[in-house]
């Protein structure tokens, strides 16, 4: 998917895009580096996604936006049924949008449900803003 980035990026010659490899569960991006992440249909492939999130929460700025979307049980019985065939058969993860909210909650993000289309669930979570009683 990285080699299909840059090819399109160079044929559409877009001259400020930086293409890095890495790995979801440990970015190598400083604290609060990043306004803005976008994470598309990916995240049910990540073994630890729990760590994802945590990590896109560490990168994120105060008051940052990760955007997301994710393949979800319990929003379609008729994607349902297909989903848990393919992920028990590919090892990809079968989670609910309550799971989602869950880890994003934990990790100082309020969720933000968008929408739905069949079982792809659409979210937006901001990071939260440090308040003076959180600050300590």
């Amino acid at each position: 998917m990285l080699k299909q980035a840059v090819k399109r990026a160079k044929k559409k010659m877009f001259q400020k895009m930086h293409f890095i490899q890495g790995n979801a569960e440990e970015l190598f991006f400083d604290d609060e580096s990043f306004e803005f992440v976008l994470m598309d249909t990916s995240l049910h492939m990540i073994p630890k996604y729990q760590l994802a999130i945590a990590e896109t929460a560490r990168v994120l700025k105060k008051d940052g936006v990760f955007l997301c979307s994710t393949p979800v049980v319990g929003i379609s019985n008729d994607f349902d049924t297909t989903w848990k065939k393919i992920s028990a058969r590919h090892a990809i993860h079968s989670f609910t949008e309550a799971d989602i909210q869950d880890v994003c909650f934990r990790n100082g993000l309020n969720y933000s449900h968008l929408d739905t289309n069949g079982g792809v669930l659409y979210f937006r979570a901001q990071k939260k803003k440090m308040t003076q009683q959180n600050s300590g």
